[in-house]
């Protein structure tokens, strides 16, 4: 029998992405400020961190694996700019619905779920803006 573990320990894996983050942000030490290619060193640390979490979750089966950590994370670190955020988005649906693809075949309703998701980012960005607009938040 293979270990599955259910959709509260990836959110689990995915919060400590955000707080590792958060931490090397937030660190005194020079090392982590210095900056390579006009990218803070702590940036790059993190995803390097966030991509080790995510191949941690594909190993031990973890409900929706990469998927969910690198969309917590990004979200996350993208959460001033929501054009980037729905970007990086479209991207993980249609990386993640390729791999499907690729495993399990079914094309057409792959597809579907992956047009779906990415429907339902605009759908609640253009909700999102509407309540935001109001608030006086754009």
């Amino acid at each position: 029998t293979t270990l599955s573990l259910n959709v509260f320990f990836t959110l689990a894996l995915g919060l400590i992405s955000i707080i590792i983050y958060d931490k090397l942000k937030k660190s005194k030490k020079k090392i982590f400020q210095k900056e390579i290619l006009n990218i803070k060193t702590y940036t790059i640390i993190s995803f390097i961190i966030t991509f080790l979490i995510s191949i941690f979750c594909e190993l031990i089966n973890t409900d929706y694996g990469y998927f969910v950590i690198f969309i917590i994370f990004f979200f996350y670190f993208f959460k001033e700019n929501r054009m980037k955020m729905i970007i990086c988005y479209i991207l993980l649906c249609i990386s993640w619905y390729t791999i499907l693809i690729n495993e399990h075949g079914s094309l057409i309703f792959y597809m579907g779920n992956c047009i779906f998701r990415i429907i339902s980012i605009v759908f609640i960005e253009i909700t999102s803006y509407g309540k935001s607009a109001k608030a006086g938040e754009r």
